[in-house]
């Protein structure tokens, strides 16, 4: 009778230690939280304005580089209204990409 009884005190003991891991909080709270007295700036304007900033030196950038590389296609050679001919083809293929396929089925 002490063998089952001291049995099932130290299963009783044993149980209550793992529930009591078992419902420990997973967040425990150190220190309640205050808010601050005047609000965090995130500096959305500095940042709006850098944006625009790079953004309006790039796009200069961009429209220098776009003329220049203009400037020098603009000579009177062949190869460069062939080319330009090509890659209009291209684009206009590259939007309606059923034409191709009706062009291979008239050629074929």
């Amino acid at each position: 009778m002490q063998q089952q009884l001291y049995t099932s005190l130290v299963e009783a003991y044993e149980q209550a230690r793992l529930e009591e891991v078992r419902d420990t909080p997973v967040l425990t709270v150190v220190e309640t939280p205050t808010p601050p007295v005047r609000p965090d700036s995130r500096g959305v304007l500095e940042k709006g304005l850098a944006g625009l900033l790079v953004g309006g030196v790039l796009g200069i950038i961009l429209a220098f580089l776009r003329e220049a590389t203009g400037r020098l296609g603009d000579q009177s050679q062949p190869e460069v209204g062939e080319f330009r001919r090509l890659s209009r083809q291209l684009k206009n293929d590259l939007r309606r990409p059923w034409l191709p396929i009706r062009r291979w089925l008239r050629l074929g």
